[in-house]
């Protein structure tokens, strides 16, 4: 069991390289290769979900909720999550929907996974969830509208999902947690 968390952990460590590359990425030739490297359908729309757990103490138990939540959303949301993992105290998600696709339903299906998740794992978790975008280049952006978001639920000091859009004038005062190793409770 050790042997195969070890490997999920190396997993989830390389996914996070290769999304951290493409977040700083500008060059649109490498989007495209850094994309097909992630499963990335870049004819599809993008939306971007950042899930951050608590720290805890246990840094054991920690990474086994880290590790169950992931393999809960990868189970709901197999064909519709190309990039899913975990690293530190949260779980990144990049959702791939159809143009005509409503990503509302999306949202809810979260949202009632997590509520379910939270109430059999006791376990605090802020979902920040970026906007929609049309083309898969916008990742970066929507990735740091649910930063912003995870950042106001943090302020209001609330636990749940809150969309980067439904925040409205309060986004003029969120700050972002950023710092590299710091965790963001």
């Amino acid at each position: 069991m050790l042997k195969k968390q070890t490997l999920v952990d190396l997993f989830y460590k390389r996914t996070h390289e290769l999304f951290s590359e493409y977040l700083s990425c500008y060059d649109t030739t490498l989007l495209y290769q850094k994309a097909a490297e992630l499963n990335i359908d870049t004819k599809k729309h993008i939306l971007v979900a950042l899930i951050t757990i608590r720290s805890q103490a246990d840094l054991q138990l920690l990474n086994l909720h880290l590790h169950r939540l992931v393999s809960d959303i990868k189970s709901v949301f197999s064909s519709k999550a190309p990039v899913v993992y975990g690293f530190d105290t949260k779980v990144t998600i990049v959702f791939t929907l159809d143009p005509y696709e409503k990503h509302h339903a999306i949202i809810k299906q979260l949202e009632d996974l997590l509520s379910k998740w939270r109430y059999y794992n006791e376990c605090h978790v802020k979902t920040g969830i970026g906007s929609r975008y049309s083309h898969f280049t916008q990742i970066g952006k929507s990735y740091s509208e649910a930063e912003k978001a995870v950042s106001y639920l943090l302020s209001q000091q609330q636990d749940g999902c809150m969309l980067y859009e439904e925040i409205g004038i309060n986004r003029l005062f969120i700050n972002p947690i950023k710092r590299r190793g710091q965790n963001l409770y």
